[in-house]
């Protein structure tokens, strides 16, 4: 896929790779700290510790006001100069600082409840700054093609938390602030990273320009839109548990979520990239098929090991994690048909980004949450956790049926077809993979 304007950045499964490393890193350093935080602060912790990390993710994509992806958007369309584009986005980010703060701030005081401190609340809103502003130098990234700088944004700040929180442990006792200091570090780590690498790769002169500046808020809050409720239909039941049941039960719930979003690894390494190359692409209906290969080849994999990791969720989740979080191995299973079938959301909404179609996942994803939080409130009392997870897969199911059929209609390719795998999708991705067929050759060889 050699789409593109010829800006920083390698092949399109180059930059796959490089953010492929960097999620396995960031995934290492993440099963690490959950399995400590676990251990160290029970269920009732974790649940504690799940809340305060779901407030920066959801503030901050309100906050950036969809200036990230709109940036990306614009750049590598080329609709106005970098200098303007540029200009634009540090004004954005001056108000989105101010908006995160205010959001986080009345957000605590709206849901002030068992286990917030104010020390807490007072990191928590400083992530949530941070967050804000890495998504806004991620949008230029990922605009320019500089797809390994993004790539080190995306393991940095989980590395960190999972150093703080070890050296915690062994220093001396683990308690939820330290699981926030940790985010912290992480999250100011990466965002001076990123200024100091983009500082030396692009120079511009502050040019404010009206249009563009209206362009780049305009199409940046139907983003931010679209983004708020994918992210709300993530992390709603979270806080439906916390609204009508126990912080226990938002701690078993978060556990057998955050294994169900292990094999949201394997979009989550091409969404970045598909982004910035549906961005850049010459044409969008030819790249669009070759997004179908990658869809196909991507829910036959996460089918595969889906399974693979509720076994080892059965097992290992009471040896590694303690008995009290055995209920969370259920959690997945019953999660598990949903997250799968949401992998088409979340690679086919990233090329509909690209091409300017935000609105498509906005008009999806808010009756889906209207859904979600309705059966999540009729579920939950019923069954706990599982009830939780039973809403969020009725939710993810009906998402990508309405995805695939509204992304197949704009692009005018048949459905079946389009969903359908077949041996030429493996002869594509071995084409532009050398290392499959010299990996392919040995075997053959070896027989």
């Amino acid at each position: 896929m050699a789409d593109g304007s010829g800006k920083g950045g390698g092949g399109f499964l180059q930059d796959i790779v490089s953010v492929s490393m960097a999620r396995v890193i960031a995934l290492a350093a993440f099963l690490v700290t959950n399995i400590l935080i676990a251990r160290y602060l029970g269920p009732e912790g974790k649940g504690l510790a799940a809340i305060f990390t779901a407030v920066p993710n959801l503030v901050g994509v309100i906050a950036a006001l969809g200036m990230d992806k709109s940036s990306a958007y614009m750049i590598g369309k080329q609709l106005h100069g970098d200098d303007a584009i540029l200009s634009g986005l540090t004004i954005g980010a001056a108000a989105s600082t101010l908006l995160a703060i205010a959001i986080s701030g009345a957000y605590f005081l709206a849901s002030w409840g068992e286990g917030y401190t104010t020390l807490a609340v007072t990191l928590t809103m400083g992530v949530v700054v941070a967050v804000t502003l890495q998504r806004l130098m991620n949008g230029v990234m990922l605009g320019r093609r500089l797809v390994s700088l993004f790539s080190v944004t995306r393991w940095l700040p989980q590395a960190l938390q999972a150093l703080v929180v070890l050296a915690t442990i062994l220093l001396a006792t683990l308690a939820v602030n330290d699981v926030i200091i940790g985010m912290l570090a992480g999250c100011v780590a990466a965002v001076v990273y990123s200024l100091i690498a983009l500082s030396r790769r692009i120079s511009f002169r502050f040019r404010f320009d009206r249009a563009c500046f209206k362009l780049l808020l305009t199409y940046g809050v139907v983003v931010a839109i679209a983004d708020f409720l994918v992210f709300l239909n993530y992390k709603v039941q979270i806080f439906a548990l916390q609204a009508v049941s126990t912080v226990e039960q938002v701690g078993l719930f978060a556990l057998g979520q955050n294994f169900g979003e292990l094999l949201w690894q394997a979009p989550g390494m091409m969404s970045a990239v598909i982004l910035s190359r549906s961005a850049n692409a010459a044409d969008p209906v030819a790249f669009s098929r070759k997004i179908g290969v990658l869809l196909r080849l991507t829910l036959l994999v996460c089918s595969a090991l889906g399974i693979m990791i509720g076994v080892a969720c059965v097992i290992g989740i009471p040896i590694v994690f303690g008995p009290a979080f055995a209920p969370s191995s259920l959690v997945y299973f019953t999660l598990l048909p949903g997250v799968v079938a949401i992998i088409t959301f979340k690679i086919l909404a990233s090329d509909l980004v690209g091409q300017g179609k935000a609105r498509v996942t906005a008009l999806i994803m808010a009756p889906s949450v209207a859904l979600n939080i309705g059966l999540g409130l009729a579920l939950i009392p019923l069954w706990g956790a599982v009830g939780a997870a039973v809403a969020a897969t009725i939710t993810y199911l009906a998402i990508s049926v309405a995805v695939v059929t509204l992304y197949c209609r704009k692009m005018e390719l048949p459905v079946r077809a389009f969903l359908t795998p077949r041996a030429a999708d493996f002869t594509f991705l071995a084409e532009r993979a050398p290392f499959l067929r010299r990996l392919a050759a040995r075997f053959l060889r070896r027989k």
